[in-house]
């Protein structure tokens, strides 16, 4: 399982999204501090949930943020979020 596998698996046992796009974007970085330690090291999602209804922007990133904290804690080192509410996109 890569680590893409195991992000993905989280986010759709935490949010049952109805989108969840997942874009690695780490090539552009290769050489930067850090980013050599970890694949992915950069990655930009897009997730549709109803998990999200009742939420700020903020406490939608905070608790995907949270629930990632592990990807983090291996090396994930950027992260670009699209959270929508799903019926609203």
């Amino acid at each position: 399982m890569t680590s893409i596998d195991a992000i993905r698996g989280i986010l759709e046992t935490a949010l049952s999204p109805s989108t969840l796009d997942i874009l690695d974007e780490s090539h552009p970085h290769r050489g930067h501090y850090h980013s050599d330690s970890v694949d992915p090291s950069h990655l930009k999602i897009r997730i549709v949930s109803a998990a999200f209804d009742g939420l700020s922007r903020v406490k939608q990133h905070q608790l995907v943020n949270r629930l990632l904290k592990p990807a983090f804690d291996d090396g994930l080192h950027a992260l670009a979020l699209e959270t929508i509410v799903a019926g609203q996109d």
